[in-house]
């Protein structure tokens, strides 16, 4: 990833200080990652967690309430982001270790019985690869544990664009099959979503402020003011015409099973 959108996604995240008071979506989704690794089974008591893009603690919390985990390593690209993680599982035991770094190269060696990572892989400029590099630090009979944002995230917010001719900051989201073929191991999939309580156009924009989201996709140049009024007017019509409508994020699922040796 260029260290200048690292550096504007680390500042992002840095800013939303409101981010657990907005990120509904993302505690849902750390919750039902959590429930499913824990169904998934087959990890050995007590066993060492890798949580890669940990935020304030989301799935940190969700894991320890169903698992007495050992070893657990909280790691985000955004200190801010670690000191509120620290501060949520200041109570914790045995007690959270935490560490600044990158998902597309992480410093780690290998020795994790579970890499997870909740809602956060997708800032990495490479999926695919930065699967592979956690895929490694999976000790063979362990799990690799990822939710990401699908293809329909903030889907009527893109098509908004699409009907006026312009270009969407949003970055492209895997569809199932796309995220599967990244995947080291043939993963379960699973897929569901989780809709915002939007009222009117201008709430996305605001949500996504609040929880961080803001870093546009790489190369893409900002509307004018008056396009994305535009872009607000047409989705306002939309959701005036046809009702409320199921903005959210479309999240995928993902457990893959390292084999293991012999």
């Amino acid at each position: 990833m260029p260290v200048n959108r690292s550096a504007l996604i680390r500042e992002a995240f840095g800013k939303a200080h409101g981010y657990d008071s907005h990120a509904t979506p993302q505690a849902s989704v750390a919750r039902q990652l959590a429930a499913l690794v824990t169904a998934h089974g087959g990890l050995p008591p007590a066993p060492s967690v890798l949580d890669m893009g940990c935020g304030t603690g989301a799935l940190a919390l969700a894991l320890r309430s169903r698992l007495d985990v050992g070893r657990y390593l909280c790691a985000d690209i955004s200190p801010a982001m670690l000191r509120r993680a620290s501060a949520k599982l200041a109570q914790a035991s045995p007690p959270a270790l935490l560490a600044a770094m990158d998902a597309t190269a992480p410093a780690l060696k290998p020795g994790f019985d579970l890499v997870a990572s909740n809602m956060a892989l997708h800032w990495t400029q490479d999926m695919a690869a930065s699967l592979a590099g956690l895929w490694e630090l999976v000790n063979p009979g362990g799990i690799l544990a990822v939710a990401v944002p699908g293809e329909r995230t903030f889907l009527a917010w893109r098509e908004a664009h699409v009907t006026l001719g312009l270009p969407c900051a949003l970055q492209d989201f895997p569809s199932a099959a796309q995220l599967a073929a990244m995947f080291p191991a043939p993963p379960r999939l699973t897929e569901e979503m989780h809709a915002l309580p939007l009222a009117r156009a201008l709430d996305l924009p605001r949500h996504l402020k609040a929880v961080g989201g803001t870093v546009p996709r790489s190369g893409h140049r900002p509307l004018t003011p008056g396009q994305f009024r535009a872009v607000l007017a047409a989705l306002d019509a939309r959701l005036d015409a046809q009702g409320p409508q199921p903005i959210g994020y479309h999240v995928l699922y993902a457990l893959a099973l390292k084999p293991r040796l012999g």
